[in-house]
């Protein structure tokens, strides 16, 4: 079963939240820390903000395009979905409230590889 671009801007959005969410819960967890701990916050903040354009952008290309989209490979999809599911769960538990520093990487690598998958998929 083929994901449809809104389908896919669907995810990309999924995936934009959460990473304002992270960028968020890094910016409270910087605070008090010393210079290099916060240089390092403020890496990881850049980079989620990267991503989050890289995927504003996809998603406008996909509201802008006229084309057909190929059928995704049935093990992409199912990855895709995992990462869905599990960027999800993360806003269900609360992701503001008990996201830790190494939570908020992993939410933040799950948004670049959807990014990734959706960006390189083949269009007609």
């Amino acid at each position: 079963m083929a994901l449809t671009p809104n389908e896919m801007i669907s995810r990309n959005t999924a995936a934009i939240k959460v990473l304002g969410l992270a960028v968020e819960r890094l910016r409270e967890l910087r605070k008090g820390k010393e210079l290099t701990i916060r240089k390092r916050y403020t890496r990881e903040i850049a980079r989620a903000l990267e991503e989050i354009t890289d995927l504003e952008i996809v998603n406008g290309h996909l509201r802008a395009a006229s084309t057909v989209i190929d059928p995704i490979d049935g093990n992409v999809q199912a990855r895709l979905d995992v990462l869905a599911d599990r960027i999800e769960t993360e806003i269900r538990k609360d992701f503001k409230i008990s996201a830790a520093f190494d939570t908020v990487l992993d939410v933040i690598s799950f948004a670049e590889e959807i990014g990734a998958i959706i960006d390189s998929h083949e269009h007609v």
